[in-house]
């Protein structure tokens, strides 16, 4: 039997009204399942525990879904290196794709990510990550494009055209989060020069290239955190950029005035039930929140879910996608495309590279080389079916002895590379030096504060809950 979601999603696609699709849709809905729709299927608690039990984003985390109508609702799955969920293929970090120059092969990566996302079940990537990096030690410069608004607008776009041939793309966080470690308490001010100018260029560019999604930032901007601001989410999203898409929180504490936010332009709460499941019906019920303005994000989320489903021409994939030899060559492909080499010459004025067929033996250094480095480990981390280090590849590709150091004593280093016809450094950071900030300085527990004053405080986090 077909339900109401499905039959009005062949009707737009026969020419129909999407507006008026949309408003039926909605006068199907109790005012509980209106409600339902602006924040998360999950409470808080069964929320924690499964992230405790099974790991961050292990299945698509659901939004707004109502099944007696049909509606499924927000599937998110995180990104922005590979499709989070299940064992996906890792792909380098946008920084380093970045490198590539290649929008036609980033928009590819963004295709297999969306394949990917939705034959797990997921219907929204929340992977375009495109906050410009401003200073080097923002903190998670390798899941963004780099400083330049161009190059983020450009390989963004190219990212949610890929994707959103299988699933909804979402562009986060929106906007001028570039400090990792106060994003919960910084509010950064900004000339109007420097917001539309340097800032927002490129989620504009993403955002008119037919984005489906945005998702706010942790910080806030003039004196308002980016999950209540009307000036961000309403005034220029929708009022100036003509956005008609949904816009969802950062994760659990990606908003402070619940009420507020649903009037200002925040259509979700993300990813449990919260703030606004405790706030919301009482505000209905005294008038302080009115149908009006509740109806604004309903629709909103309603006909986001309609065009996306209007236009998928593509069949579900198969889980077979997932890292499969297509998504791993592409992987392979954009790692190479991504390495710069900056200079190739040495003191006796031969090239270095490519190695001679003579060299017999080499000398590898550095504790990287031997470690799994794709990237940070908090809610951008891909889990893909094998990872081969630097030091494997070494061992199994190469025509030549490989004699390894950690680098940790220095004179043992120095000896194995006076012994060797070449000498390869491995140096870089991993996820402790550049990654997500969620736990506090101790490293032993996680301390937030939420709207009204009240800390919550856990030491089972071992992982991400953030997005």
């Amino acid at each position: 039997m077909t339900s109401p979601f499905e039959s009005a999603v062949r009707r737009l696609v026969s020419g129909g009204d999407i507006t008026q699709l949309s408003l039926e849709i909605y006068s199907l809905l109790s005012t509980t399942e209106r409600l339902w729709l602006l924040d998360g299927d999950l409470d808080f608690t069964q929320g924690v525990k499964a992230v405790i039990r099974s790991g961050y984003n292990s299945v698509p985390y659901s939004s707004g879904a109502i099944k007696r109508i049909g509606l499924p609702g927000i599937q998110f799955s995180d990104g922005p290196r590979g499709c989070v969920m299940g064992n996906s293929t890792a792909f380098p970090v946008p920084m380093s794709r970045a490198a590539t120059f290649d929008v036609e092969l980033e928009e590819r990566i963004g295709t297999a990510i969306g394949k990917e996302v939705r034959a797990q079940g997921g219907n929204l990537f929340g992977g375009v990550c495109v906050n410009l990096v401003r200073h080097p030690a923002w903190g998670r410069a390798q899941e963004s494009y780099g400083e330049d608004p161009l190059i983020l607008g450009e390989l963004g776009a190219a990212l949610a055209r890929g994707a959103q041939q299988n699933v909804m793309a979402c562009v986060k966080h929106f906007a001028l989060n570039s400090m990792e470690n106060s994003r919960f308490r910084v509010d950064v001010q900004v000339d109007e020069h420097d917001l539309h100018e340097v800032y927002l260029p490129h989620f504009k560019k993403i955002i008119q290239s037919g984005c489906f999604a945005v998702m706010s930032a942790y910080n806030s901007v003039q004196g308002e955190y980016c999950g209540d601001n009307r000036v961000l989410l309403t005034e220029i999203l929708r009022d100036e950029w003509k956005f008609e898409g949904l816009v969802m929180s950062d994760f659990i504490w990606g908003l402070r005035k619940p009420v507020a936010s649903t009037k200002n332009g925040l259509d979700v709460e993300m990813t449990f039930r919260q703030q606004r499941a405790r706030a919301l019906p009482a505000a209905l019920e005294s008038g302080e929140l009115s149908e009006n303005e509740l109806r604004a994000p309903c629709l909103r989320l309603i006909a986001t879910q309609l065009r996306h489903y209007a236009q998928l021409s593509q069949k579900k994939p198969s889980t077979d996608c997932l890292a499969c030899t297509e998504h791993t060559e592409l992987a392979r492909k954009a790692a190479a495309q991504g390495m710069v080499l900056l200079k190739n010459t040495s003191s006796t004025g031969a090239p270095p590279l490519p190695l001679s067929p003579t060299t017999k033996r080499v000398a590898l250094v550095g504790k990287l080389a031997s470690q799994p480095n794709l990237g940070d480990k908090g809610s951008s981390n891909v889990h893909p079916p094998y990872v081969r280090t630097i030091l494997q590849g070494f061992q199994a590709n190469m025509d030549f002895d490989t004699d390894y150091t950690t680098g940790s004593d220095s004179a043992a280093s120095i000896k194995s590379a006076s012994e060797a016809d070449v000498a390869v450094v491995v140096v870089g950071m991993d996820a402790h030096d550049e990654g997500e900030y969620i736990i506090t300085d101790d490293f032993t527990t996680m301390t937030l504060f939420p709207a009204g004053g009240a800390v919550f405080q856990s030491s089972t986090f071992s992982s991400s809950s953030q997005s």
